[in-house]
């Protein structure tokens, strides 16, 4: 399992990354590790292989990251956004693209 110290090392050049933000990559890190990691296969050449199971992952992991707030981190609070900056956006795109 990966810590926030270990995040705070490999985002070390984010000049400005506070404990916030550190925990929100960690949180985000922790859904792509229980929720992508073990299904990647699925997607990562699935489609050829079993289509309908690669639509079902996919579906599945798109509804988990709209439940944690992904698509609408960056968007400013007053218009239903989490309102994190550049920086947190950078850091949890990172770890969704692992």
């Amino acid at each position: 399992m990966v810590s926030t110290s270990d995040l705070r090392k490999k985002y070390l050049g984010a000049i400005g990354a506070t404990e916030e933000d550190m925990e929100i990559a960690l949180a985000v890190r922790e859904f792509v590790d229980r929720e992508v990691m073990p299904y990647r296969q699925d997607l990562d050449g699935g489609w050829h292989r079993d289509e309908k199971l690669a639509r079902k992952t996919f579906h599945r992991i798109h509804q988990g990251l709209v439940d944690i707030g992904y698509q609408r981190a960056s968007f400013p609070e007053r218009y239903g956004g989490l309102g994190v900056g550049g920086i947190t956006s950078y850091m949890i795109r990172e770890e969704v693209s692992r």
